[in-house]
């Protein structure tokens, strides 16, 4: 998963067009965590038991409408 941070941090810190902040993996997984904190809200009924059934509700229920990338090794 680091790898996966570290890739999105160099590509989006080679796409920049200012210099005013560096994007790094830390930048990348704090917003990460943003988005997910601001958009998930665990509905009645739903109880995942293990780490893949909540990225499953977090990916399909709260983030479907932004294009993230995927982390590979999933």
């Amino acid at each position: 998963m680091r790898d996966d941070f570290e890739r999105i941090a160099r590509e989006l810190q080679r796409a920049k067009t200012s210099k005013e902040e560096r994007l790094t993996p830390n930048t990348v997984m704090r917003v990460a965590i943003r988005a997910m904190t601001k958009r998930f809200e665990l509905k009645r009924g739903q109880a995942p038991n293990t780490e893949e059934e909540l990225f499953d509700l977090v990916e399909g229920a709260q983030l479907g409408d932004l294009e993230l990338p995927r982390a590979s090794g999933r």
